[in-house]
């Protein structure tokens, strides 16, 4: 889109693009989803979800246990 700021002069508007278009490009093919039982673990494993779908990656899950759990 452009718009006319002044006569003569000429600004163009960056084209918007998603995060996940810019990630498509980009070639990813596995992405590493750290898995921690939060408020947050659903929105943030939708969110992973999207993006490996519009890259076409893999999704690999890591729980990490302190080791004071196995004491």
């Amino acid at each position: 889109m452009t718009q006319q700021a002044q006569p003569g002069l000429v600004m163009d508007r960056p084209e918007t693009v998603s995060l996940a278009q810019q990630f498509a490009g980009a070639g990813i093919k596995s992405i590493l989803f750290h898995v921690h039982d939060d408020d947050t673990l659903m929105d943030r494993l939708q969110l992973v979800l999207s993006l490996a779908r519009a890259c076409g990656a893999h999704v690999h899950c890591l729980h990490v246990t302190p080791i004071e759990a196995y004491t």
